[in-house]
């Protein structure tokens, strides 16, 4: 199921860092 709260946080992660780990994500 697509979860946009975690696609939010994908994103977010993303912008921050050029890439995104979902243990960075999840982390940060």
């Amino acid at each position: 199921m697509f979860n946009p709260v975690f696609a939010i946080r994908v994103l977010e992660c993303w912008k921050q860092f050029g890439y995104c780990y979902l243990t960075k994500c999840k982390n940060d």
